[in-house]
């Protein structure tokens, strides 16, 4: 029992285990509470968010989420109960949601909205406005690897410098957090050459997305001839309840269109230069129609491309209003996709307008796509070859020194080591994908070795003088222990500064996992082992 209580009250076996506790704390393991849905993005100025549903921070813990527990009193514990009990919703009917969100360390709030469907031509699952996700198991942040999304690497057509790539990277996270994108990771990333890039990690956005929103400059001007009229930095607001769809019907054998048409709100300046060019222009009758236009139409271009061309009407000859309409179309092989498509493409046009153009247009270099599921079974796959790993080296251990006292504590050792990885990814929000699993594989087998380099150590022959040369001994085992250390962050160091993909997220998972076994895990496995292996003359 003396061995016992000299290892629970050694400074550094306590420090262990304070850490051990607080990485818990961080990971949140949820084996209690289940039910519901998480609200994981509301989409501004929806029904939802009119009621008062707010949208998440970005920094709050996935356990800390907002969840919905009942859609019209009925219980909602997944994601196909959720839509299930919007199915009988109808539009103008109010919706009751109940929701639960933490507001101490273990309880949360309950609320109540009521949310008003308005009469709209969408009639999409997401028409309240909110993006839901199951309960998640605890606080971890996973990958695309693991969770399954998009990943994107954007390059610039030509070389700008750090000030344009910091713009560069602030507007597309106004186009991500305008089209309400959710679960984004945007950052700069540069290769061992020195190149730089743009990195993106998203869920479920499509590779045409990520070509029509994000890579695409969004210059936008309105011409009337050869004039311009306006930019997109001229316009200062976009009305949203003035956006609406017309004109749907059939244009072609197979292909049907949509019109879309939105107000924005115009400079001063702007408004006044439209005045003087309108005021040029002659005033005609238009045939069949009972009002007069001017002589020219205004045109709307986004990338030098003309998207629309409009009539202007006499009326606003030389008037220098501030409010002006944009317009445009879009095709489908049915009404329905004709709808959305003129949906999809307002909104494209809204975000590039509400977030100005890029100061240079990118190109994608490198797209690929994980299904969930695929990613499910990654994950499985991941924590299985954990334990049996784990198991394995206890076993080899136990093989090798025959001792209890040392397969013991070592196995202690290489679980503390991963809780902490896993304790600082959650406290940190750092992603973890296969790469970072490579990395906390990689800092545990390191952490074998030195245990081993320890074990040796403290095993060599006894002398007359044991008591100091215990201290010796490990003083040795460290000496090998921080060269090797030291040896590994100089490799890694390198393949964080580049940051080249998941690289990055290798090399610093490996950094953080040696660095807690260096400072926290080996001294108490060393104080751990050299207690439980004195002998009878020692005590």
């Amino acid at each position: 029992m003396n061995k016992f209580k000299r290892i629970f009250t050694n400074w550094k076996v306590i420090t262990l285990l304070i850490v051990l506790v607080f990485s818990i704390i961080a990971i949140h393991p949820n084996l209690v509470d289940k039910s519901g849905v998480v609200v994981r993005y509301v989409e501004p100025n929806s029904p939802a968010n009119v009621a008062g549903i707010l949208n998440p921070e970005i920094n709050e813990n996935l356990l800390s989420k907002e969840r919905i527990k009942f859609v019209m009193d009925i219980p909602v514990n997944s994601i196909s109960d959720y839509h299930s009990a919007l199915e009988s919703v109808k539009q103008g009917q109010t919706v009751k949601i109940t929701t639960t969100k933490k507001s101490g360390l273990f309880t949360r709030e309950t609320k109540v909205y009521n949310i008003l469907i308005p009469f709209s031509n969408d009639t999409n699952d997401d028409y309240l406005g909110l993006t839901v996700s199951n309960v998640p198991n605890n606080n971890l942040i996973l990958g695309l690897d693991l969770q399954g999304g998009t990943s994107a690497v954007l390059k610039p057509t030509h070389e700008i410098n750090e000030s344009d790539f910091n713009t560069l990277i602030s507007i597309l996270n106004e186009r991500l957090n305008v089209q309400g994108l959710t679960d984004v990771k945007i950052r700069k990333t540069t290769n061992l050459l020195g190149e730089s890039y743009i990195s993106l990690e998203m869920a479920g956005v499509t590779k045409k997305e990520v070509e029509d929103i994000l890579a695409r400059q969004g210059k936008f001007e309105a011409k009337i001839g050869n004039d311009t009229v306006f930019t997109g930095q001229d316009v200062k607001n976009i009305p949203a309840n003035e956006a609406m769809i017309t004109g749907c019907g059939l244009a072609a054998e197979n292909v049907y269109s949509c019109r879309y048409r939105f107000s924005v709100t115009l400079s001063v300046e702007a408004s006044e230069k439209r005045a003087e060019l309108t005021n040029r222009l002659d005033v005609i009758a238009m045939p069949n129609s009972e009002n007069d236009y001017l002589s020219e139409n205004i045109t709307f271009l986004l990338d030098d491309e003309v998207i629309s061309e409009l009539y202007i009407g006499s009326e606003l000859k030389g008037n220098a209003i501030t409010t002006t309409a944009v317009s445009g179309s879009a095709t489908g092989v049915s009404e329905r996709e004709a709808y959305k498509n003129a949906v999809y493409e307002m909104d494209k046009l809204q975000t590039m307008l509400q977030t100005g153009k890029l100061p240079v247009q990118l190109e994608i270099v490198d797209f690929s796509e994980i299904s969930p599921k695929l990613g499910e079974q990654f994950l499985k796959n991941s924590f299985f070859v954990g334990m049996l790993a784990i198991i394995a080296v206890a076993l080899i251990i136990f093989l090798r020194f025959r001792k209890l006292e040392i397969a013991v504590p070592m196995a202690f050792t290489m679980v503390s080591e991963v809780v902490l990885m896993l304790g600082f990814a959650a406290f940190t929000k750092w992603n973890l994908d296969l790469a970072a699993i490579a990395g906390i594989i990689i800092a545990a087998g390191t952490g074998v070795d030195d245990q081993i380099v320890i074990t040796d150590e403290v095993l060599k022959g006894d002398t007359a003088d044991n008591v100091i040369n215990w201290k010796k001994r490990i003083k040795n085992a460290f000496f090998i222990i921080m060269a090797s250390y030291f040896t590994t962050l100089v490799a890694m160091l390198p393949l964080f500064r580049a940051g080249a993909g998941q690289l990055r997220g290798f090399a610093l998972t490996t950094i953080v996992g040696i660095s807690f076994g260096v400072f926290l895990t080996r001294p108490a496995f060393a104080a751990i082992i050299r207690e439980l292996l004195k002998n009878k003359k020692e005590e």
